[in-house]
């Protein structure tokens, strides 16, 4: 597993340098090991959620940046809401569930079944740290998964 200081190997990802330093200082306990590895999965989840935004597997464009654009003030159980949404099968999905949340798609391997990571409170600034979907956006995602692949 990589260190918690990355040292990322082009200037594309310096956004997510910029981005992992903010969101580890929202842990309750940022040098706890548990807060790490929560954190790792947390960057590996939303770097596949901005991967399959720009790769068209959530459907809609924009769709995970403008569901975390709609509910700023409540991002944390935001996306505690659909990463549960993500590990379960539409048919085992709560039947009432808004209808924006329910048009994101199961997503089979795992990735998000572990239910236990810590995710921490995620203020307006956190959220704005996002970026839209777009080409640059795409380059950033791709360096990150490979970068982050060589991590975990």
């Amino acid at each position: 597993m990589c260190e918690r200081k990355w040292r990322f190997p082009c200037k594309q990802v310096n956004w997510w340098a910029f981005s992992d330093d903010a969101l580890l200082k929202q842990y309750k306990d940022p040098g706890d090991q548990e807060t790490l590895k929560s954190l790792n999965m947390l960057c590996v989840r939303l770097v596949f959620c901005l991967y399959a935004e720009d790769a068209g597997i959530f459907g809609g464009h924009g769709m995970f940046h403008n569901s975390l654009q709609a509910h700023q003030s409540e991002a944390r159980r935001a996306l505690i809401d659909l990463f549960k949404v993500l590990d379960t099968k539409p048919e085992d999905r709560d039947p009432y569930m808004d209808d924006d949340l329910a048009a994101f798609p199961y997503v089979n391997g795992g990735l998000f079944a572990n239910e236990s990571i810590i995710i921490p409170r995620l203020d307006e600034a956190i959220v704005d740290l996002i970026p839209e979907p777009g080409q640059r956006r795409l380059r950033l995602v791709r360096n990150l998964a490979h970068y982050l692949r060589r991590c975990l």
